[in-house]
């Protein structure tokens, strides 16, 4: 698959849509150690701040994407919410157009999301929580060309890649 660079220039947290205006300040945890790129979620159940997604899979939305790293001792990260596109680390495969979900395997990453056992083929929703583990939808890889010159087609991502997603 043809692409206009490799990943290894393409880097998570950069902003695609709707801009660099459009970043927040958000409280986080202080002892939290934010990376650029990394998913983040307000912890409304314990400190009512933001914090790096964790592994436990059990961390719903709304969600954000460092923009900026933050470190432990800071109070703010400065990131992106609903309905920006921003680059963020895929941690395994996540077919074109997927929904992800936070890593259960490397904090801050996402991997791909899929509906809850016997929600297909009932046409119901099994667990309504499920859906609030979606932080966004893949777009495509951070540097393939969609139209134009140099097209390139979207495929699935693989594990490491830097990919663009559109947050819920």
């Amino acid at each position: 698959m043809p692409l206009i660079d490799t990943n290894d220039h393409a880097v998570a947290g950069l902003i695609h849509y709707p801009g660099p205006r459009q970043v927040v300040s958000l409280l986080k945890v202080t002892t939290d150690v934010i990376p650029k790129g990394a998913q983040s979620f307000n912890d409304t159940a314990d400190t009512n701040k933001w914090k790096v997604c964790g592994t436990a899979g059990a961390e719903k939305g709304p969600y954000a994407v460092a923009t900026k790293a933050a470190a432990n001792g800071d109070t703010r990260v400065e990131a992106v919410v609903s309905g920006a596109i921003v680059t963020v680390t895929a941690d395994g495969t996540i077919p074109q157009g997927g929904f992800v979900k936070p890593s259960t395997t490397t904090a801050g990453q996402v991997i791909a999301w899929s509906a809850p056992a016997g929600s297909v083929v009932t046409n119901a929703v099994s667990s309504f929580a499920d859906l609030f583990l979606r932080v966004g939808v893949y777009l495509k890889q951070a540097n393939s060309v969609p139209m134009g010159d140099g097209v390139t087609a979207v495929t699935d991502a693989a594990d490491g890649d830097i990919i663009e997603i559109l947050i819920l």
